[in-house]
């Protein structure tokens, strides 16, 4: 589980290291927990903890469907036998 970290100011030193105005993420593990616990009372400091969700799977773009769609429909029929039969 990452955490991250900003500072109200850029460049405010807090658990032994500088942080910038903007968010960065750092491994849980390069805190030990009173540095961690420093962090989150530092009124100077923002603290997030982000916990691992699952990643929604991507969708598909809108050409790469619309040209499998086309592919589908341009299919050429099979050379054998006819796919329908008419029954009597």
């Amino acid at each position: 589980m990452p955490i991250r970290i900003r500072s109200k100011r850029e460049g405010f030193r807090r658990a032994g290291m500088p942080h910038p105005a903007r968010w960065v993420e750092h491994p849980l593990a390069r805190f030990t927990r009173e540095q961690i616990q420093q962090l989150e009372d530092d009124p100077m400091i923002e603290v997030e903890l982000i916990r691992n969700e699952p990643k929604p799977k991507p969708k598909p773009k809108a050409k790469a469907k619309a040209k499998a769609k086309a592919k589908a429909k341009a299919a050429p029929a099979s050379k054998g036998r006819p796919t329908s039969r008419r029954i009597l």
